[in-house]
């Protein structure tokens, strides 16, 4: 993971977004218990407001075509799904409990709650997984103030995930036994074997890279004369830092072994 700036949203869903949201509201607010009992739903929140074409593209734009959990490249393989952050319709606290009746309906077309994710991250790992640090902090509707909960995933644009995932070769790790970057590693899956094998591939670059600043240093030492090895060794140079660069795949990876 890494930190992602998000600017203003599209205006297609601010303006859109806002009415929806209202409409959601007021019928929470008709009937509260009924909402959170179960015994009455809300109708399938609207994908051509949250997934509008322009939403979609500047969340490519701001994620870089990259999945906001994995880094994965998403563009190059599937469309992408938009991911809320806190799950719209139900939440589960755990895996194997209880899904919630409700779930963060208010902010189903929030832009702040919008990601990028690859379907792997969202449909298999994800899922309306939203765990809190206390239970009992959890918002039960709009009229509660979110600034409460303490949320265990780390959210890639309000908080800098290099705070609490580092990685050791090519596997995530939480830093310093972080608790919250474990829980996120591995609920969503962020060692799953097949991601690994992917960064093991961009590791394998990266190293040998290095390797052959070393071995062309080494050859300048012998042959000053020679003009063409400082060219090569500023060439491998500009590809290490570029592999650093939030453009890059993986570059949480790459900036861990490179630092």
């Amino acid at each position: 993971m890494i930190r992602i700036v998000k600017p203003s949203g599209p205006a297609e869903l601010l303006a859109a977004g806002a009415a929806a949201t209202k409409q959601l509201c007021d019928d929470f607010d008709s009937d509260p218990l009924g909402y959170q009992t179960g015994r009455l739903a809300f109708p399938p929140f609207d994908s051509n407001i949250y997934a509008h074409e322009s939403v979609k593209a500047a969340l490519i734009a701001d994620q870089r075509g990259k999945c906001a959990f994995c880094e994965s490249r998403v563009t190059h393989v599937s469309y992408g799904d938009i991911e809320h952050f806190r799950p719209k319709r139900g939440v589960h606290q755990s895996k194997g409990q209880p899904l919630s009746k409700t779930g963060y309906y208010w902010l189903a077309y929030d832009w702040d709650n919008l990601f990028l994710a690859c379907q792997l991250c969202n449909q298999r790992h994800k899922k309306n997984l939203f765990p809190l640090r206390v239970q009992r902090d959890r918002c039960r509707s709009h009229g509660d103030p979110i600034s409460r909960e303490k949320p265990v995933f780390i959210h890639p644009a309000a908080e800098n995930p290099e705070r609490f995932i580092t990685f050791v070769g090519s596997s995530a790790d939480p830093v310093r036994k972080s608790r919250r970057g474990r829980r996120t590693i591995d609920e969503l899956g962020l060692n799953r074997p097949e991601l690994v094998e992917a960064r093991q591939f961009h590791l394998r670059q990266l190293a040998d890279r290095r390797s052959t600043i070393d071995v062309l240093l080494s050859a300048m030492a012998q042959l000053p004369q020679d003009a063409d090895i400082p060219v090569e060794i500023a060439k491998h140079r500009a590809a290490l830092i570029g592999a650093q660069l939030p453009t890059a795949d993986y570059s949480a990876m790459a900036k861990a072994f490179l630092s």
